[in-house]
């Protein structure tokens, strides 16, 4: 096993860790409101929610503390190894096509889509927030690669 995480695991630990974010808005219309303000936006006028308390990342975040368990044993084998990050893998993709699909599909009234492009600009802007936060707060970012001593 590697004593550093590669640029992959790396590359997966910033994008799962924007993804981790929306685990926590799963039916929540006000922390929905208070992440889409921590990335620039407002809700349109009369809406509560534009859709973001729909999405369910549950498996992903599953998968990826099964691979941090797994990495955590001794005696986990390749095999087992590669076998999690590909479960991550396949759940990232999933994730990553359901806020696809959830940015596509936005519900807001007016103009608020074409004047704050967040159709475009939910997941870049999702992706520098959870990477820089943890930078900034002092808390961990998730981890998918081994820890370095």
């Amino acid at each position: 096993m590697a004593d550093q995480p590669s640029t992959l695991d790396r590359a997966g630990e910033h994008l799962a860790g924007a993804l981790r974010l929306l685990q926590d808005l799963a039916g929540d219309a006000r922390a929905a409101r208070d992440l889409l303000a921590m990335l620039g936006w407002d809700l349109p006028p009369a809406v509560t929610d534009i859709g973001l308390t729909g999405l369910d990342v549950g498996n992903l975040v599953q998968r990826l503390q099964d691979l941090t368990d797994l990495r955590g044993q001794e005696d986990a084998s390749d095999a087992d190894l590669a076998a999690a990050v590909a479960e991550v893998l396949l759940a990232l993709g999933q994730a990553y096509d359901d806020i696809g699909a959830l940015s596509a599909g936005f519900a807001a009234s007016g103009d608020y889509l074409q004047r704050t492009d967040i159709e475009h600009q939910f997941f870049p802007r999702l992706a520098a927030f959870s990477t820089i936060s943890p930078a900034t707060s002092g808390s961990a970012p998730c981890h998918v690669g081994p820890r370095s001593s």
